[in-house]
Order: structure tokens, then C-alpha cells, then sequence
């Protein structure tokens, strides 16, 4: 015959019960932690009231139990102020959502623009006369020195950095800086198309850097880049090369390389 349980039996048995009940509140408030964290970082596609709702069925089922023991209730009370503070949490971060003013979502809003902002800097270089890796390095090279705002200033509108086809001629070469390349004359092939898409390349450059284009022709280039021809032979030799257009120290300077 079965021993009948003692009342002592019995409230332990109910005591471990409730524990368990309080227990698995936790962990769902814990999940439902997770999975909001999960939503405001862009994981979760929509916000999970499923399990903010779950939680507070919880809670109240267990608000209609008796608990006789001090410590599991001292343990629900706990757990009832933490999903409150949580609750708190998550609806202020969903209005600042609703709002646009969450400051993950506007970070990423920034890095959307300033993206956009770089492909619209690079396509109308590229309109402008360079090449896509020349405006790419030239973009690169602008932020490094002026910083990103000033960089992308006038990404996305029309006639922001034009460039002249001519200009009046000097008297005196331009101030390129460590301007480096030899003319087509001797036979490094800067004149024509080249002359032209280097030229242009250059006059966007010291705008972008806020330097002078006054006077700059293609002519005064190509008699500046002459000077240092012989240099230029005796570093590379034979070699045919290329002239880059790059900002360094904040100013616009013209680079021979060897043509890869």
C-alpha cells in the first residue's frame, strides 16, 4: 500500500513547482531579450511581441499562484522588475525607431549615403576625364587628407567639379608639386588623348584641394612634366609610363609610374 504523502512532503513538492515555473520564466525572458536584440540590430525583420506577450502571460499565471516559499519569491519579484526594465528598454528604442532617430539605424543611414555619395564622387570624376581606378585612388586619397564630408562635398550634383577642355596659357609652369612625367616628345607618349585626360585630372584635383586653376593649360603641363624627363630615363629607363593623378599633404600632384 502507498504511503500517503505528510503536508511537508506536499509543500515541497509545490515549492519545487513553482521554482520551476520561475525558472522557465527566466529563460523566456532571456529569449525574449535575445530576440529583440536580434531586431534592433536588423537580424530579426520584425519586432517578436510574440515573446514580450508570452512573458507577461507568464507573470501573471504566476501572480495567481501562492508562494509560500520566502527565497522563489523573492526570485519572481526579481524577475518582474527586470522585465519591466527591459519593457521600458524595447518600447523606447521602437519609438526612436518609429521616430528615425535610433542611433543604429541612423549609422547605418549614414553609411548608406556616404556610399552612394562615393559612387556619385567617382562617376563624375570618371565624367570629368579620369579613369575609374584613377578617380577611385584620387576619392581614397582626398578623404585621407580632408576628411570624408569635405571629400564627398558635392557628390551627387551636377557640375561640381568641372574641368576646363583649356585654359589660357601661363607664364610659368604650374605649381604641381612633386609634379613627376616626361612629354610625348621624347617619346613617353604624354600628348593628345593622354595630355587631355591627364590635364583634366589635375585641374579636378586642385579644385578639390582648394588650390588655384588659373592659367593652367595642357600645354603649361606638358612643359613642366618635360623639365624632369631626363630624371624620369635615367630612374625607368625604357619603360613606357603612366601619370597618376593623387593628392598628397593637401595638394594635387602628378606621378609617373611604369605602365603596368
Amino acid at each position: 500500500m502507498a504511503k500517503k504523502p505528510t503536508i511537508g512532503e506536499g509543500n515541497l513538492r509545490r515549492n519545487n513547482e513553482i521554482l520551476r515555473l520561475v525558472d522557465d520564466l527566466q529563460e523566456r525572458i532571456d529569449e525574449a531579450h535575445r530576440r529583440y536584440e536580434m531586431y534592433f540590430l536588423g537580424i530579426e525583420k520584425s519586432e517578436p511581441s510574440f515573446y514580450k506577450d508570452d512573458v507577461r502571460r507568464k507573470i501573471r499565471d504566476l501572480e495567481n499562484e501562492y508562494i509560500a516559499n520566502t527565497g522563489i519569491k523573492y526570485k519572481f519579484q526579481n524577475l518582474k522588475a527586470r522585465y519591466n526594465v527591459l519593457r521600458n528598454y524595447w518600447e523606447r528604442i521602437l519609438k526612436q525607431k518609429e521616430e528615425g532617430t535610433y542611433f543604429r539605424d541612423v549609422y547605418k543611414a549614414k553609411m548608406r549615403d556616404n556610399e552612394r555619395a562615393k559612387q556619385d564622387k567617382v562617376r563624375m570624376l570618371m565624367e570629368q576625364g579620369m579613369s575609374h581606378v584613377q578617380a577611385v585612388k584620387f576619392l581614397e586619397d582626398l578623404i585621407k587628407t580632408q576628411g570624408q564630408e569635405a571629400a564627398l562635398a558635392g557628390a551627387g550634383k551636377s557640375g561640381g567639379a568641372s574641368a576646363p577642355a583649356s585654359a589660357s596659357r601661363p607664364s610659368s609652369p604650374p605649381a604641381g608639386g612633386n609634379a613627376a612625367g616626361p612629354s610625348g616628345n621624347d617619346g613617353l607618349g604624354l600628348q593628345g588623348d593622354k595630355l587631355d585626360r591627364v590635364f583634366k585630372a589635375f585641374v579636378i584635383a586642385r579644385k578639390q584641394t582648394g588650390e588655384g586653376v588659373d592659367g593652367l593649360s595642357p600645354d603649361a603641363v606638358r612643359r613642366s612634366l618635360e623639365k624632369q624627363a631626363p630624371q624620369l630615363r635615367q630612374k625607368y629607363g625604357d619603360k613606357e609610363l603612366d601619370f597618376k593623378v593623387v593628392v598628397k599633404e593637401g595638394r594635387a600632384i602628378i606621378r609617373a609610374v611604369p605602365k603596368e
